[in-house]
């Protein structure tokens, strides 16, 4: 390379000369000057379209014309500077930019400037600058010497930036507004005072070296040779290592960046909400940023090198985006983006730098060319992304995501751009220039990716497992604050402010109630409601009682009907656009004393009250509903349905519910079409949510009040604790169940939601599917047809990968053999999990009784599940080594994401994205390992594994959660989920020694059956954790025949005397399940009455007949279920019970003996159960009742249980005594 020092002086000198040449001097004023005239038109321009037409779209188009020629003709105006004489090439264009712009500036002032005119001519100019900028960046290195570039660029990049940006633009707008013509007029003077200038500019020549003859471009002008320098020209620069990252990087950066300057107004007006004069200040403090960072990128460069210096600038731009990210603060805001203006700016000067001092000079311009049109031509879909993550997360997401893609480029600038390499860098372009003086030329530059097998093979070093503990601990940490999210909180004390929520108070308000048992229409049912109205008496509130006969009805399953009770408390709002419905029941099971499920509730209900009471009156209307049976069918919601109290358009539900005992509260449901309320609102409380849970729940055969709303057009959340279902629908869920800390959570979980729907407008509302999931810091969701975007793409990256990765070290057979392999750990997982509970319950039997196997003390059982899901990853990375690298192995895994996405994405919608976001964001995540590494680096074992940081951030709440929720039973799915989050860490395996492994594979295999024995001997019962009993007593009403009856598989040894044989008796007795169970002989109770049917009457009617009679069951009954024999001639068309109309046809398709229609009504009519059956056909009618209770009679002989055991969960025959009748209506 030639330059204006010493020939004869060192490399690194210092040039002794300070002063700038004269011809880089009138180089950097015609750039000021052309610079200001640039910044004139840019402002002047747009301003005039809109004089001439007032079509939006055309005036937007004057600005698109003004960049589209980066993208159409950047690249013919690289091969233009390589095959030109560039002194001459600088003052020509200027000149020809001087006389378009003096022609149009006349077209202005003859007034005949239309439309298309502007357009032209915004086109053409812009096309000139893209052949400018490439000039005059091909030309500084010809006239300064390489140690001053830097200095060189800040100069020129600066006085351009301060010319245009600063002082063009201002200077620009205040000439259109004196005369249209002005600043056109100041243009085209601008550009022929900077030709005159460019015109006294010399180049140093040099001599044809090997480089230039290899490659420079042909003389002959073709479009076939432009093609072909173009071509040439991306090639050149995409296999050059050091410069395709830089490449890679500078995009990511200005793709923040456009993103970001996209939506800086709506993000400064509505977020920081600043005005338009402030936010004209912010943008000055941004400009000035970029100001200073242009001014101090000479000094970073000399003071630590280039390579160090892009790195510190990378590395900046992540954390001050961050920041704007999580800020409403507007000075916060300017400051931190002050620092990334500086640091971009930074980034820029000592980017061309390097390039200028990288590129050969033959090459310079196509190479810059391609440069500019790869790093910078993905700017309108920069701003498309952003405009989406705006709209879908709100305007603080184009930040965060920002400050995303800063990281990856930080990272990649980490592993690939140094002072080492750009110093490699610029040997290989002296080889090829030759001294400096072009004379002694050594051969053409081979960069080192174009011969992968020579490249220096990286092993693991200090630095390399450094990398790896940091990752590890990084990846620690997010599972430990996960974790802890899932911990009770504490309680503040009952003594704290009434607007603060206290989970203590809640359990004081309800704590005397937990004895009652209180089910519909009993003693402690009363007693409950009256105490729970007191209580919202006492906050100066005025609750009422409803009591109606509601019916719930089914397709599939007995219809449920019962006289309940509701406690309805309305809070009116000052300015109401809908209702917000905050709703827990107060029964209990028959069997249990509901402590936690649901009286708990109750008392955040009373909290939620209090605190939301206190202070400004909220402005829509809030309805605290505490409801009764929802237990037997959920007819207390059905009940407050059927009032229309409210309107379900504009009506949100927030059901607290409970699936145990104890904590963490999550959001498991979401139902309605009109969700996009709820989802805002959930961002304001510290909730775990996650869409997966909703198609969970979907799939499972379980039912609360937010169904009867939903199925009723509300929409609604749905909020349980879940935590401690051993206890869950037991005699145990008592009053020492109760804890504040279960309280709190669930008052955290709903307090932030309740009072942001108070205040909000819930006249308009998003429609349709959504997916969420929440994060440590809010609740992220998107419509869910944006999940049918997700996953192609997730499956068309992986595709590429796979088909087109060989050119990026990626072999596409070993990526389709870890891909199969992969099957071993995720099928072996879910069979581990299985095999374990297998043998536990074939050594325990009595763990059946549990409900989903969730056991007293699942924690070491699920560590020695976690254990040996490790244990088959690493036998299955070890093996998959032998022909695969890390990275196909990452890859591999990939693809099995992508692949259960597209699965899910068919049976479980909105639960696709866990596996298809991974996916995603994976394959992107090797796509630049890829480009960046070498195959055998050994950072790509490192990136390979840092890749699922995405998937455990993601897929780890549910796996915590799937666990409880599930039970030991059903682990697999969650030890599957587990094994897919964290396969990638297997990588870290190239980082351990052979000798390690060896020890490794066999040791973790060994500590898998270790912690699972211990969790077998720890998983016991005792007086507190009492193991579970099954046991009834049925008596046949009209044989007179009693028995002992238990559903356990195995009978415990409290009981097995008592049931020595199996039957089954769903033919019997109906309300049983069609299955085996364990029976005995039993003493006859005289204490269970025969149920009775009175006034009994067949009549025709048409259509067919009517049975028309009243059910009285035995004293004390809880549940009273009637069954019409559905045979050959009879039909059941409708019928009506306690008052309520019921749908006939066949809703017990599934029992046997042709009970296939029936209802259950729970609770006692006063004066009886009125039933009327509308029936069709002429067989005989017949009916059979059951009536059931709870309690087992002494007289017959009731086992004691010890202390030890309690009564299986219900729904089950434990702890209950049953009594059927069957009664021929034929008359």
């Amino acid at each position: 390379m030639s330059s204006t020092h010493d020939p004869d002086a060192p490399a690194d000198a210092t040039p002794a000369r300070t002063a700038w040449p004269r011809s880089f001097r009138l180089l950097a004023y015609a750039s000021l000057i052309s610079g200001l005239g640039d910044g004139a038109r840019f402002a002047a321009l747009p301003l005039l379209a809109t004089t001439i037409t007032g079509n939006t779209l055309l005036v937007a188009a004057v600005t698109i014309a003004g960049q589209l020629p980066l993208l159409l003709v950047g690249p013919v105006a690289g091969v233009v500077v390589d095959r030109s004489d560039r002194a001459r090439q600088l003052w020509r264009t200027a000149t020809v930019q001087a006389v378009v712009m003096g022609v149009f500036a006349a077209l202005v002032i003859a007034g005949s400037s239309g439309i298309w005119i502007i357009l032209v001519a915004s086109f053409v100019l812009a096309a000139t600058e893209t052949l400018s900028f490439n000039l005059q960046a091909a030309a500084v290195p010809d006239l300064v010497p390489p140690q001053r570039l830097p200095a060189a660029n800040s100069i020129v990049q600066g006085a351009q930036f301060v010319a245009s940006d600063l002082v063009g633009i201002a200077i620009g707008s205040l000439l259109f507004s004196w005369h249209p013509t002005a600043p056109f007029v100041v243009d085209a003077v601008s550009f022929a005072l900077a030709a005159a200038l460019l015109g006294g500019v010399r180049l140093r020549r040099r001599g044809p070296t090997a480089t230039a003859t290899a490659t420079a471009a042909p003389t002959k002008v073709s479009v076939a040779s432009v093609r072909s320098d173009i071509v040439f020209g991306v090639r050149w620069l995409w296999s050059h290592r050091l410069l395709r990252a830089l490449c890679l990087v500078t995009a990511l950066g200005n793709f923040v960046v456009i993103s970001i300057l996209s939506i800086a107004v709506l993000f400064a007006l509505k977020v920081l909400g600043v005005t338009a004069a402030v936010y004209g200040l912010l943008m000055a403090v941004i400009a000035v940023g970029g100001l200073v960072g242009l001014l101090l990128a000479p000094l970073i460069d000399r003071a630590v090198g280039p390579g160090r210096a892009l790195q510190l600038t990378f590395g900046i731009a992540p954390l001050p985006t961050l920041v704007v990210g999580l800020t409403d603060s507007p000075v916060v805001a300017s400051i931190a983006l002050f620092f990334v203006s500086g640091s971009v700016s930074i980034g820029n000067v000592v980017s061309v730098s390097v390039r200028q001092s990288v590129v050969p000079r033959e090459l310079f311009g196509r190479v810059n060319a391609s440069f500019r049109l790869l790093a910078s031509g993905f700017g309108p879909a920069a701003g498309a992304v952003a405009g989406g993550l705006a709209e879908a997360f709100g305007l603080h997401a184009p930040f965060l995501f920002g400050a995303l893609v800063f990281l990856v480029g930080a990272v990649i600038g980490a592993l690939a751009i140094s002072n080492t390499a750009i110093e490699h860098g610029r040997s290989a372009r002296v080889d090829a220039d030759g001294d400096g003086d072009g004379d002694d030329a050594t051969g053409p530059v081979v960069d080192e990716v174009l011969a992968p097998a020579e490249r220096p093979v990286d092993t693991p070093a200090l630095r390399h497992r450094l990398a790896a503990a940091g990752l590890v601990l990084v990846l620690a940490a997010l599972v430990v604050v996960q974790t802890a999210g899932l911990r009770l909180p504490d309680s503040p004390p009952r003594t704290v402010g009434a607007g603060t929520f206290s989970g203590q108070r809640a359990v004081d308000t309800i704590g005397r109630l937990a004895h009652l048992h209180r089910t519909i229409g009993k003693p402690g049912n009363d007693e409950a409601r009256a105490a729970i109205v007191a209580g919202f008496t006492r906050l100066g509130l005025h609750p009422t009682v409803t009591t109606r006969t509601a019916a719930v009805s089914s397709a599939d399953t007995t219809h449920a009907v019962g006289t309940v009770s509701d406690i309805v408390t309305m809070v009116r709002g000052s300015d109401p656009t809908g209702t917000v419905v905050v709703d827990a029941h107060y029964d209990s099971v028959p069997t249990g004393f509901g402590a936690v499920d649901d009286l708990l509730n109750v008392g955040v209900v009373h909290e939620l009250a209090r605190a939301l009471t206190h202070g400004e009156r909220p402005r829509n209307n809030i309805v605290f509903l505490v409801a009764d049976g929802e237990e037997e069918g959920s007819l207390g919601a059905k009940a407050f349905v059927d009032a229309h109290l409210v309107d379900p358009a504009r009506t949100v539900v927030l059901n607290l519910e409970a699936r145990g005992t104890n904590g963490p509260a999550v959001m498991f449901q979401t139902v309605g079409r009109r969700v996009g309320h709820a989802l805002d609102a959930l961002g304001r409380g510290t909730i775990t949510a996650t869409s997966v849970s909703n198609e969970v729940y979907r799939l499972l055969p379980n039912d609360t009040d937010l169904t009867v709303f939903g199925d009723h057009g509300y929409s609604g959340l749905n909020f349980a604790l879940i935590g401690g279902s051993p206890d869950y629908h037991t005699p145990h869920d008592d009053a020492t169940r109760l804890h504040p800390g279960a309280a709190q959570a669930m008052g955290d979980a709903t307090l932030g939601p309740l009072r942001y729907l108070s205040t909000a407008d819930l006249r308009h509302d998003a429609t349709g599917s959504r997916t969420y999931f929440s994060t440590t810091w809010s609740t992220i969701d998107w419509p869910h047809w944006l999940d049918f975007v997700i996953c192609p793409l997730a499956v068309a990256l992986l595709l590429g990968l796979v088909g087109g990765g060989g050119r990026l070290g990626l072999r596409r057979r070993s990526i389709g053999k870890a891909a199969a392999g992969f099957a071993l750990p995720v099928l072996g997982s879910g069979i581990l999990a299985f095999g374990v509970w297998y043998v536990e319950t074939a050594v325990k039997p009595e763990l059946l009784q549990f409900t989903s196997g969730d056991t007293y003390h699942p924690a070491t059982t699920i560590a020695g599940l976690a254990i040996g899901g490790a244990a088959l990853l690493v036998l299955w990375y070890r093996w998959m080594r032998r022909t695969a690298r890390p990275l196909e192995i990452v890859v591999g895994i990939l693809c099995w994401l992508a692949g259960l996405g597209v699965v899910l994405l068919v049976v479980a919608p909105t639960a696709s994205y866990i596996v298809a976001v991974p996916a995603l964001i994976g394959g992107l995540l090797a796509l630049v390992t890829a480009a960046v590494t070498t195959p055998e680096s050994a950072w790509r074992p490192l990136a390979g594994a840092g890749i699922v940081v995405v998937p455990v951030l993601l897929m780890y709440p549910v796996v915590s959660l799937l666990f409880p929720t599930l039970g030991l039973s059903l682990a697999a799915p969650g030890l599957i989920f587990g094994v897919l989050a964290f396969a990638g860490l297997a990588a870290l395996l190239e980082l351990v020694p052979r000798a390690g492994l060896r020890v490794l594979t066999p040791l973790t295999g060994v500590a898998a059956v270790a912690v699972l024995v211990l969790g077998y001997a720890i998983d016991g019962t005792d007086a507190r954790h009492p193991r579970s009993v099954s046991i009834g007593y049925a008596v046949d009403g009209d044989t007179g025949t009693a028995r002992w009856v238990s559903d356990a598989p195995v009978a415990d040894p409290a009981i097995a005397s008592l049931v020595p044989r199996s039957a089954n008796l769903a033919t019997e007795f109906p309300s049983l399940a069609d299955r085996t169970f364990l029976v005995g002989p039993a003493s006859r109770s005289a204490a269970l009455t025969p149920i009775r049917l009175t006034g009994s009457a067949v009549h025709a009617e048409p259509g067919g007949r009517a049975a028309v009679f009243t059910v009285r069951p035995p004293a004390g009954t809880e549940s009273t279920y009637v069954y019409a024999h559905v045979a050959s001639g009879v039909s059941v068309r409708s019928a009506v019970a306690g008052g309520q109309r019921l749908p006939g046809g066949t809703n017990r398709s599934f029992a046997p003996g042709g009970w296939t229609w029936g209802f259950r009504f729970s609770g006692v009519h006063r004066d009886g159960i009125p039933v009327t059956l509308h029936l069709g056909g002429t067989g005989p009618i017949q009916v059979r009742v059951v009536a059931e209770q709870a309690g087992l009679p002494a007289v017959a002989g009731a086992p004691t249980l010890p202390k030890d055991a309690s009564f299986s969960p219900w729904p089950s025959v434990a702890g209950q005594s049953i009594i059927v009748g069957t009664f021929d209506l034929t008359p």
